[in-house]
């Protein structure tokens, strides 16, 4: 993977906080970040649709900057990694309150996507006691998915 070559897919990765008992307000005090978007359980939301989703889980999602958004995936992980690095104290309250901590990696491409996560990424993202969740979509048009990934 070169950092000069231009990358030929669509990715974002995202911290996500989801659990039963999430109070997103406290986490956002515990972790000193505001997130993009939060929910409780049970909260509604209504589509324009008009259809109504409950939400069955509390959560906190905050994006990556979107000048990241041109980074490889692994560039954007280890961007989330030094964002939460001294915070693995705050992490591990979140953690020991029956939630968990996710890195969701969105991947998006028309032809096959090159995803390289190394022992070195890995152990550092293992020692936040972060999960890394990954949505891989094989055509950027429609959208249909390949499998979906989960690393924990």
């Amino acid at each position: 993977m070169a950092n000069t070559k231009e990358k030929d897919y669509k990715s974002s990765v995202t911290l996500m906080i989801v659990g039963d008992a999430i109070e997103p307000t406290e986490i956002s005090k515990l972790l000193c970040m505001t997130p993009s978007q939060s929910w409780r359980k049970g909260d509604r939301r209504v589509y324009k649709s008009g259809h109504v989703f409950t939400y069955k889980h509390g959560g906190w999602k905050m994006f990556a900057p979107d000048e990241e958004r041109c980074l490889y995936v692994e560039q954007q992980i280890l961007a989330w990694v030094a964002r939460l690095q001294n915070k693995e104290t705050e992490i591990d309250r979140i953690l020991k309150d029956g939630a968990l901590v996710v890195l969701d990696c969105y991947l998006a491409s028309d032809g096959p996507i090159p995803l390289e996560l190394s022992r070195e990424i890995m152990l550092q993202v293992a020692t936040l006691g972060l999960h890394i969740s990954a949505h891989i979509f094989q055509d950027q048009s429609n959208e249909e998915t390949v499998p979906h990934l989960d690393m924990v």
